[in-house]
Formats: structure tokens, sequence, C-alpha cells
């Protein structure tokens, strides 16, 4: 499964400022409800949150990637990514504070497209080169692309 066809329509957000995960998580959701209109902001995060409490997104190399499915409001996958001006606690398995946050939702019922975009970002962020780039990223339209030539690099 390749990102670009998600990453032209995901919410990008640059630098952040987000003091806190649930500050982050928010922002995001929001941002996101502005191309979603019937997104249920606090009930996702409410989901977001209670499956952050049994297990952290946090993957290590300073990377969130908090997943939750939808039962109603969503059509299609949709991502929202986040940079951090300065990285936040996010519990993550290697202790280390994130800076980068990708969000992805998913409709009730697409739970192998889900499981698919959450493999396939995972790998993206294996790759530290990659990773670093998209870090880096100082605006949306930089972070879009970052994101996009990631996809194109890992192909496969």
């Amino acid at each position: 499964m390749r990102l670009a066809p998600f990453i032209q329509n995901a919410v990008m957000i640059a630098e952040a400022d987000a003091p806190t995960r649930e500050v982050a998580l928010r922002m995001m959701l929001r941002k996101l409800r502005a191309s979603i209109p019937d997104l249920e902001v606090e009930s996702v995060l409410k989901d977001i949150l209670i499956r952050e409490q049994e297990s952290s997104t946090g993957i290590g190399k300073g990377v969130a990637i908090p997943h939750a499915t939808v039962p109603e409001g969503l059509d299609s996958t949709a991502i929202a990514a986040a940079t951090l001006k300065e990285p936040i606690d996010f519990n993550s398995v290697d202790r280390k504070k994130v800076s980068l946050i990708i969000m992805i939702l998913s409709p009730a019922g697409m739970a192998d497209e889900h499981l698919r975009m959450l493999a396939r970002v995972a790998r993206i962020c294996s790759r530290d080169a990659i990773l670093s780039e998209i870090i880096e990223a100082k605006d949306e339209d930089a972070l879009r692309e970052a994101f996009l030539a990631a996809d194109e690099k890992c192909v496969g």
C-alpha cells in the first residue's frame, strides 16, 4: 500500500506548539475536522487516549503513530501528521520524547487497510535518513513533500 494517495489530502502541521500529548492530538483532530465535518473530535480523542493507556503508540526514534477506527463520520482513511517545536512525552518504547506524530483514522470495517497503513508508516519511519528529512521539514508543504519522497523511496 502506498501513502501518496492519502498524503495528498492529509493534514500537515509543521513545528506545532503542543506541550502535551493530549493537546497535540486534539489540535490534529480539529484540523482534520475542517475537511471531515462529521468527525467527532472529543469522541475520537477519547478512543485514542484509551488506546494510549493500554499501550503507547510511541514506536521509538521520536515517532508516535496514534490510530483509531472511527464508527461514523469517516468515509475513507484519513491521516494527519505533525512535527513539534519541542518534543513531548508519549510513553514511547525507547523512552525518547516524540517530535513527529502521524495519526491514522480509518472507518469501521476497513481493518485490513488500517493495518496496511500502519505497517507502511512504521516501515517509512524505521529508516533513519528518511525520518530525519520528515522531522526537519519547516512548513506544511515541505512536510508533505518529505512524506511523498519517503513513500517513493520505500516502495514495497
